[in-house]
């Protein structure tokens, strides 16, 4: 008995709350049909309805290797078989979100190869752009607001470029670890952590860093696109978990960087209006009557 009652599903398993999903995606096949899988990454998520019209939300993974010889738990299932996406038997009912979901998935990672490449290329493309523009939002700064801040809680503009480049080199260390497997979880920058451990004392004021911290930003992009270039085959095809289990892709997480960096840009451009201005208008002793 359950949701899924008298319709044909693929194994599927609630995820307790004291596990992840690749630990529960290890019980089903365990525990319903007796192996151990020893290969498999994250493939997609799926929403699913049962016949009242709940809905379910699921993460699927794909399997390429297990040992053992598969049997279903029959206290599970009352029946089970291997069916070729789109070739179903016309006499047997697929749950209708799964039947939809696998013809569409099977269908569409046909092209998914020649697609993930493209985004790649367009990724770095986006990545030199928007590099560019920051860099050229901050030297249009004057050079004193450079190491100014709105507030005791706001980073100067150098102060934003230092943590936006240990950002990125943050990133950079992990996409490497990512990638060789050595890590598969995928936790975010702590900017608050960031300001506790990072002395501005050198830097706060002294204009002669410009030069030292622009050259950072160059040094690191570059590395950064190198090991995408270098990975561009299989970077986007590379799922991380963050803390809370939920599957994140490496593009995505390079996307959302490069979202935050378009933001920094901007403000910047903000800013130095708002300098400009300030500069501009006259003091009220030097106003004409």
């Amino acid at each position: 008995m359950g949701p899924f009652d008298g319709e044909w599903t693929i194994p599927v398993l609630q995820v307790p709350a004291h596990l992840t999903a690749e630990e529960t995606l290890e019980a089903i096949f365990s525990e319903t049909l007796s192996v151990d899988v020893t290969q498999y990454e994250f493939f997609d998520t799926l929403y699913l309805n049962d016949k009242s019209g709940d809905r379910f939300v699921g993460n699927i993974f794909t399997c390429s290797d297990w040992s053992g010889e598969i049997q279903f738990d029959k206290a599970r299932y009352s029946d089970a078989g291997w069916v070729t996406p789109g070739n179903e038997p016309r006499e047997i009912q697929v749950n209708e979100s799964i039947r939809v979901w696998i013809n569409g998935a099977i269908m569409d990672s046909c092209q998914d190869i020649g697609t993930r490449a493209h985004s790649v290329d367009s990724m770095i493309r986006e990545m030199a752009t928007s590099r560019r523009a920051l860099l050229e939002a901050f030297n249009d700064l004057p050079v004193y607001a450079r190491y100014d801040s709105e507030s005791a809680e706001n980073l100067s503009p150098v102060q934003r470029l230092i943590c936006l480049a240990d950002q990125e080199y943050y990133l950079f260390s992990q996409f490497i670890k990512l990638l060789s497997g050595s890590e598969t979880i995928w936790r975010p920058f702590n900017e608050n952590q960031w300001r506790d451990m990072r002395d501005f004392s050198k830097v706060v004021g002294t204009r002669e860093n410009d030069l030292l911290v622009l050259n950072t930003l160059v040094d690191i992009r570059n590395k950064l696109e190198t090991l995408l270039s270098d990975h561009e085959e299989t970077i986007s095809t590379v799922w991380a978990v963050d803390t809370t289990g939920i599957p994140i892709n490496l593009i995505d997480l390079l996307g959302e960087f490069i979202l935050g960096e378009k933001k920094i840009a901007t403000s910047f451009k903000i800013f130095g209006s708002q300098s400009e201005l300030t500069e501009h208008t006259p003091s009220a002793h030097n106003r004409k009557s």
